[in-house]
């Protein structure tokens, strides 16, 4: 009953070999792109890393800026608590520890901050630090205890804050990737 279309009627439709080539750029197209997702989440999680860095130099320099003097800069360790510590209690390097959402440290390196920061050897109770900070105060930049900035500015009590911001924690520091920010302050 059915009659087979004429001849009009089949040079509508696509041929095999139209269709596999179609289905093949299809393909092609689509692989590349799902390729571009990996790459696009690193970025995404280092974006967010060097945000936090930021962040915790800004926190830090925040509370040198509003300290009378260098010996008074306190740090607040973790949300909500009474825990701080204060910039110039050690002379080693304070080394602090994020997590990978969070501008507040949640974990001071009291015992061997070197050795945290150097081989990522973390405390027993640090599992949950994703970034290290490590925090320097150089106050060898003192030329004869004043700088003179212009003809009339005379800056006294000149010292550097290095800020290093390493991650990931638990690696040793050939392996992390480290941002730097440094900042001139003038405090007694």
């Amino acid at each position: 009953m059915n009659a087979i279309p004429s001849g009009r009627a089949w040079s509508r439709a696509f041929s095999l070999v139209e269709t596999v080539v179609a289905i093949g750029i299809f393909t092609f197209v689509i692989v590349g792109i799902l390729a571009l997702f990996p790459t696009a989440m690193r970025q995404h999680a280092n974006s967010a890393r060097e945000s936090l860095g930021v962040q915790a130099a800004q926190q830090i320099v925040a509370a040198v800026a509003v300290a009378s003097n260098l010996s008074n800069v306190n740090i607040a360790i973790g949300y909500g608590s009474n825990r701080s510590v204060n910039l110039m209690d050690t002379n080693a390097p304070l080394v602090l520890g994020f997590r990978k959402s969070s501008s507040v440290p949640i974990w001071h390196f009291r015992d061997n901050p070197a050795d945290a920061w150097n081989s990522g050897k973390l405390d027993a109770g640090a599992t949950e630090v994703d970034t290290l900070v490590r925090v320097t105060v150089s106050t060898s930049v003192m030329v004869s205890n004043s700088v003179i900035v212009s003809n009339s500015v005379l800056v006294t009590n000149l010292s550097q804050i290095n800020i290093d911001v390493g991650y990931p924690a638990a690696v040793s520091t050939n392996q992390r990737q480290i941002d730097s920010f440094s900042t001139m302050v003038s405090k007694p």
